[in-house]
């Protein structure tokens, strides 16, 4: 085999019908200009990491609970936990298990944001 014009170039192409790679090549195509370091990373982390046998599939189910526990996290960490005093005119404000209260902004926000990483 002849010598490559350009050792630090390479050209690779996934099947679109194959679950896994359909799955990274929306990844990558996520990455923007990035992708070199994105791809550098995983195969570095994949040679040296030999504690993750398993590669995890995080569900937007899993997606949700993290950022939901990160939001409940901050906010606890801010002292913003108090429940306000409900005014009469008025109306309440859902509210998660930990008494964390959460405005039609914040539930905007979070359904916004969960909605982007389902697109991926």
């Amino acid at each position: 085999m002849s010598e490559k014009k350009d050792i630090c170039r390479f050209t690779i192409q996934f099947n679109p019908a194959d679950p896994c790679h359909r799955k990274v090549i929306e990844l990558l195509n996520s990455q923007g200009r990035s992708k070199a370091q994105f791809i550098s990373n995983a195969i570095t982390h994949y040679i040296h990491c030999t504690q993750t046998p398993d590669i995890s599939d995080n569900t937007p189910t899993d997606i949700e609970a993290m950022i939901i526990s990160a939001v409940n996290r901050y906010m606890e960490n801010r002292g913003e936990n108090a429940v306000p005093k409900p005014d009469a005119g008025i109306k309440d404000t859902p509210q998660k298990q930990n008494g964390v209260p959460f405005d039609d902004n914040d539930i905007q926000a979070i359904t916004d944001t969960l909605s982007m990483f389902r697109k991926r």
